[in-house]
């Protein structure tokens, strides 16, 4: 569901990727989304705090 949250989420990810923060998901954020993506599994772009690429679970960390 796209909600007030989303909204917010996809206009934090336009901000930090140099996008007119608007909240809306056109073509330039989702190739943004979609470039962010493919950099995170090559093991490219990771910065801390960002998602390493894998699921972490409780009782797991990341690193210990």
């Amino acid at each position: 569901t796209y909600n007030a949250q989303t909204k917010s989420i996809v206009s934090a990810f336009q901000k930090i990727n140099g996008i007119l923060p608007n909240g809306i998901v056109d073509q330039e954020t989702w190739n943004a989304i979609l470039s962010a993506y493919n950099d995170l599994q090559a093991g490219k772009r990771v910065q801390y705090g960002q998602y390493p690429g894998y699921i972490i679970k409780e009782g797991e960390c990341d690193p210990c």
